[in-house]
């Protein structure tokens, strides 16, 4: 499905940006465009790999369920 609810790892990802990004709260545009990049910059490659293997895991237990609600999938 499009926009299944199963499928968004990434919102977990945006929330923690948006928590380290807003830790050094920005005054201006330019702030909060340069806390941007520099979160962007130094987030861990770990994290990030771990997002990407728990979006296959969702996935492929999306394909086998074919579409169903995924109540097997730890958050």
């Amino acid at each position: 499905p499009a926009r299944s609810c199963d499928l968004t790892p990434l919102d977990f990802l945006w929330s923690y940006l948006k928590g380290k990004v807003y830790a050094n709260i920005p005054r201006t545009i330019q702030d909060l465009k340069r806390n941007i990049q520099h979160e962007v910059q130094v987030i861990d490659p770990l994290l990030l790999q771990k997002v990407i293997e728990n979006f296959d895991v969702r996935i492929q237990t999306c394909k086998k369920s074919r579409g169903g609600h995924l109540n097997d999938i730890v958050f």
